[in-house]
């Protein structure tokens, strides 16, 4: 029997062609989203399992409270917090600070960038790391010490041992050489703490032994991550519940002068977050050395999304079961009046959902191998398809096939097996209750696919909104941003001035790092913490930030460099007394005895991102030569000789260094990077949402189409047009789509205005964003009604009629 229910559905298949290829495409479509899916949030949640003490790995972390009651979250941690805790709290067994960046390795006569950690000798004890040549326990000893991932050995070194020999990094006061003591395997890529080469913790601390002792004790520096490793057997409640109070014993003086200067009400809470937990918590920042941080949030919409197109799919193959059934009318009720009962006419209908859903798997995996290398880039991982071919993952993808298998063929089989015998063999079957599931179940698809549609719109004019020049409040165009490398006074002064002779650069300015935060006083009144940024006399001219009243800053005035500011409008219009001109007022430093005179009010621009509220900033000339962050204005047309003329100035004085830039606009855009993703992601759901629909509705068609064909020849021969029987046969089905459209366009429009909520500059949800989905949409599926509904009309009705 069960050979017979096989050998009936392949024939089957292989006889209704279009409509069996509709079938398996669509669950292929659905099923490849949902392998990719899978590859994607398999790897977001193996993060760092690589460690086999995993389980016993925290990472120190806090949280501080304002007066005003807002949290304030932090992952990095002091230079003194992890011997201090390890010494005093007896659930810990050890400890090891992590710190790391890019920097420069020479390699003969160039500088490549590299991933460098500094980290304290314990770091092979608490980590797994396969140690593949050297001393384990002996590998960071000494400060000159250096351990290399393969790769680096073999980058460097070729084939030659590494070990002994000798690798110059520049450790921004300049390059210092360390010996080669191990070689381990290069972290997998789903692991947070990546480096091509360690160094001790040693090099961070000074060689003057009064600075030393100053680092050593300075718990208000927060630029490493601090890692415990807990005994076997202790409660990381427990240990957490000791943190405050050893901070205290330690550094309890300068916390009560902060709260003095602060308020009495701030307040400061020690965590010991698992480092499982870590890459997914969005709640403290990993940097510092840490890599990939990430949101679960991110596998929840995606899995969601994966989850939407496999319905979209199995509505297809609901519908194109339901009228595959309808040609196979009389097939049944000769099977019924041959003896054959209901639940065998049901197995046969089921055993071809088994098989379609079987056989979708093949270009299912053909479709993830085709588009891998796109999710890859999108996604910024790489992704082995060799995954899926995992026991557990087999075994989970065979639970898929049943669960599809019977959700999707269940009602078709339960309809075909209702259908009466004579009715169907006389020719005066119909599908009961006007197909209602049918029709409900294509609304379905297309609320899904106007949702994600208008999602894409509105994601895309967002995204268009933060990224172009007018919106910004400053200029982007024809200016490249390097960032020169930290600690090379001198030479970035010579590199300024050496472009500034250049006739193909019109302007160099630079500022300090990113936007930075203190506390001002003005009118004898504290401020909440408050951006300023450190910049020279070009900055705001180069990227074409005008003022509003007053003058720009000039170090030819020397009265700038000491004691004069700039402020924004926002800082004039929030935090100066209104009533008085807001030039000449005076802004100061808690605890520094400097005042600076605003001397200027510059126009609000946006240098944050666009889901901050532009903030007060103040603005400080730079006397320290810490402005590394370089802005070079070229002249139009330029932006080549201007390239190659920055570079050859860069290597000139720094021929070691990597050369690095960006051009203004580009770095905007690379702002807004997680944006640029999910516009991305919904854009390719959405089209495949649209195109999945669509072949369910191409399969409504033919059902429609089997059932009245009778009534469209009697129309014809009674004088009815082509035009009138398409217009009737299709108004049907756009009436499901403007169904869909009611439903999908407040939904959609809700979740994507509180999606818009956590921008502060933001769109309009305008009208035209929903009428123009819903009338495209409709467009597209009157062309895929189009093709039925047309061949029906021109169909010659003597044979239709012919039963008659």
């Amino acid at each position: 029997m069960l050979k017979n229910y096989f050998k009936t559905a392949f024939r089957n298949i292989w006889r209704h062609k279009v409509l069996s290829a509709i079938n398996i495409g669509g669950l292929s479509i659905g099923l490849a989203c949902v392998m990719l899916i899978l590859l994607f949030v398999n790897d977001e949640y193996s993060f760092d399992r690589n460690h086999a003490n995993g389980n016993r790995i925290v990472r120190l972390v806090h949280t501080f409270t304002d007066t005003a009651g807002k949290e304030f979250r932090q992952g990095n941690s002091a230079i003194p917090a992890g011997p201090a805790f390890a010494a005093s709290i007896p659930e810990i067994e050890s400890f090891c600070r992590v710190k790391g960046w890019h920097m420069t390795v020479k390699k003969g006569t160039e500088g490549l960038e590299e991933q460098v950690l500094m980290a304290d000798n314990s770091f092979f004890n608490i980590f797994s790391c396969n140690v593949l040549k050297g001393n384990r326990a002996k590998l960071l000893q000494g400060q000159n010490a250096v351990v290399l991932t393969a790769p680096a050995a073999q980058k460097y070194f070729g084939k030659e041992d590494p070990i002994g020999k000798v690798v110059e990094i520049d450790l921004d006061e300049g390059f210092k050489s360390f010996i080669v003591t191990g070689i381990v395997e290069a972290a997998p890529q789903n692991a947070s703490i990546q480096f091509d080469m360690m160094i001790p913790f040693e090099n961070e601390l000074s060689a003057d032994p009064a600075e030393r002792t100053t680092q050593l004790n300075n718990w208000g520096t927060l630029n490493l991550n601090t890692f415990f490793l807990l005994h076997k057997e202790a409660d990381r409640t427990k240990a957490e519940a000791k943190l405050t109070s050893v901070y205290l014993q330690h550094n309890g003086s300068e916390w009560e002068k902060t709260k003095q200067r602060m308020g009495s009400n701030i307040s400061l809470r020690f965590f010991l977050q698992p480092f499982y937990t870590m890459h997914l918590d969005d709640q403290f920042f990993a940097s510092n050395g840490l890599q990939h941080w990430s949101d679960a949030t991110y596998s929840y919409i995606l899995s969601g999304l994966a989850i939407l197109l496999l319905i979209i799919a199995c509505i297809n193959f609901i519908n194109i079961a339901l009228a595959r059934s309808i040609r196979r009318n009389k097939e049944i009720g000769i099977r019924k009046v041959s003896g054959g009962s209901r639940t065998q006419v049901m197995m046969q209908f089921l055993s071809e959902s088994f098989i379609v859903t079987a056989l979708s798997f093949l270009p299912a995996f053909v479709l993830v191998q085709l588009f891998l290398p796109t999710f890859s880039a999108l996604a910024y991982k790489h992704f082995d398809i060799s995954y899926l071919f995992q026991p557990r993952i087999l075994l989970f993808f065979a639970g898929l096939w049943v669960l599809v298998s019977l959700l999707a063929g269940a009602w078709p089989a339960f309809v075909a097996s209702g259908f009466k015998p004579v009715a169907t063999l006389y020719g005066r079957f119909r599908l009961s209750n006007k197909n209602v599931l049918g029709k409900s179940l294509v609304v379905v698809q297309f609320v899904i696919a106007l949702g994600l549609i208008i999602s894409m719109t509105v994601f895309n004019r967002q995204f268009a909104y933060m990224t172009r020049n007018t919106g910004l409040g400053f200029n982007t165009d024809n200016i490249i941003r390097l960032q020169f490398p930290w600690g090379k006074k001198n030479e970035a002064k010579v590199f300024r001035n050496e472009l500034a002779n250049n006739p193909a650069i019109v302007m160099v300015g630079a500022k300090a790092g990113d936007q930075n935060k203190t506390k001002f006083s003005v009118n004898n009144k504290e401020t909440d913490w408050t951006y300023y940024e450190n910049i020279d006399d070009q900055y705001l001219q180069i990227l074409g930030i005008p003022l509003v009243k007053g003058r720009y800053l000039s170090y030819n005035n020397t009265i700038d460099t000491i004691s004069t500011c700039l402020i924004n409008q926002a800082f004039a219009d929030e935090l100066l007394d209104k009533s008085k001109d807001p030039l000449g007022q005076v802004v100061s430093r808690p605890g520094n005895k400097i005042t600076y005179t605003v001397a200027g009010v510059v126009k609000n621009y946006h240098l944050a991102s666009f889901k901050e509220k532009i903030q007060p900033v103040v603005y400080l000339l730079d006397k320290r030569g810490s402005t590394f962050n370089t802005f070079i204005k070229y002249a139009p047309g330029q932006a080549k000789t201007a390239t190659a003329a920055i570079e050859k100035t860069f290597r000139s004085i720094l021929p070691y260094a990597t050369f690095d830039y960006q051009f203004l606009d580009d770095w905007n855009k690379r702002r807004y990077v997680a944006e640029e993703h999910w516009k991305q992601i919904i854009t390719y759901a959405a089209i495949i949402a649209i195109l999945v629909s669509c072949l369910g509705l191409f399969a409504l068609t033919t059902l429609a189409v089997e059932q009245r064909i009778k009534e469209i020849g009697i129309r014809k021969v009674l004088g009815a047009s082509v035009v009138n029987i398409t217009g009737m046969l299709s108004k049907d089905f756009l009436k499901l789509v403007l169904i869909a459209f009611v439903i999908a366009a407040p939904v959609a429009g809700w979740f994507m205005y509180n999606w818009l909520q956590d921008f502060a500059y933001r769109i309009p949800l305008s009208a035209w964003i929903f009428i123009g989905t819903g009338l495209i949409t409709g467009l597209i599926a009157l062309v895929t009604i189009s093709f039925h509904t047309i061949r029906a009309a021109i169909a010659n009705p003597v044979k239709s009629l012919r039963s008659e």
